[in-house]
């Protein structure tokens, strides 16, 4: 465990050192983190009995940057490495796609901070694909440990979900129910909140139903901040009275389901301000006022007044190509 704890301050590091090359450099991020993070956990990379880089998908006409192997050489799990803060919440659903056309059971997104797995059963609901998903940068230490170790040859290779202790209940006899997950603490202290599903999970049916919700496009008018917000696709997350919520949640929803969504962002004014960059600073070098870092490793500037909040929060919306009549608040 001691070997993990020291590979995460290390890959830390590296990333605080190297982030504006990183950011354009597949090859160091895979070098650099996640070849350091493989090897940590228990996969040789450097061995083609265990990890086979550059692995042919079948007749998919894909590769993916490794494959991990069993004992008797066949993948249990494919490996997709993107620049640092290089990759959409989309391309998880894509990459599990691929490997169930495969017959691999898992596979592994990662930029080397941010590691998502998914479970390539077939007839998994989309939803349910997701099973595990670490920010290295900012997730406690003690969840970070439980969640790599999940990854050793071992864990993987007896195809057991029970190993993925952050995974929503599943239809499978004698699973243990997931431990609590704690709040993330990053950079930005208090801002940084558990994700969504967990925030989602706080909430009673009762609460959801009784609030009274307007239109976001309406966001303008109101003096109190939001305690809620309520998406299209029906979820809903806490936001606590807080305008700078209002938007780190409604960045880290459109971030996972919008594809075509990118970094940087402009503010609504678009003038010398970032909303959303891969590093916390603004066109002319100065530094965010308020940075809170998102779920993918991008930063979002938070240092707003709450009416430019308020624009800030309908703009983000409308930079999606969404309509603000469809997000609402309560």
């Amino acid at each position: 465990m001691q070997e993990i704890l020291d590979t995460i301050k290390r890959v830390k590091q590296t990333i605080r050192a190297y982030r504006n090359v990183l950011v354009s450099n597949q090859v160091l991020t895979r070098y650099a983190l996640v070849d350091i993070v493989l090897k940590t956990v228990g996969w040789d990379v450097h061995d083609p009995a265990q990890v086979m880089p550059a692995w042919d998908m079948g007749h998919t006409g894909e590769k993916a940057d490794y494959a991990l192997l069993d004992n008797a050489g066949r993948p249990v799990s494919v490996v997709r490495v993107t620049t640092l803060s290089g990759f959409a919440m989309p391309d998880l659903a894509k990459l599990v796609r691929l490997a169930q056309e495969s017959s691999i059971r898992f596979a592994i997104l990662t930029d080397g901070n941010t590691w998502l797995v998914g479970d390539a059963t077939t007839g998994r609901p989309l939803q349910d694909q997701e099973i595990m998903r670490v920010v290295l940068e900012t997730d406690p230490e003690n969840y970070l440990l439980v969640n790599l170790a999940s990854l050793a040859p071992t864990n993987l290779r007896e195809l057991d979900l029970a190993y993925f202790p952050n995974q929503p209940a599943r239809p499978l006899e004698n699973l243990a129910p997931p431990p609590a997950i704690s709040p993330r603490r990053g950079v930005t202290g208090p801002l940084e909140e558990p994700t969504q599903a967990a925030q989602v999970s706080q909430l009673s049916a009762a609460q959801i139903n009784s609030a009274e919700w307007q239109p976001v496009s309406e966001i303008v008018n109101t003096i109190m901040a939001p305690m809620m917000l309520r998406y299209p696709d029906s979820t809903v997350d806490e936001t606590q009275g807080s305008f700078q919520r209002v938007l780190t949640r409604l960045a880290e929803y459109i971030i996972r389901h919008n594809k075509y969504f990118q970094a940087p962002v402009e503010d609504y004014d678009g003038k010398k301000r970032f909303l959303i960059n891969l590093i916390p600073a603004h066109k002319d070098g100065t530094p965010f006022g308020a940075k809170s870092m998102l779920f993918n490793g991008w930063y979002m500037e938070t240092d707003y007044s709450p009416a430019d909040c308020k624009k800030n929060a309908l703009w983000l919306i409308q930079k999606a190509g969404e309509n603000p009549n469809n997000y609402f608040f309560s």
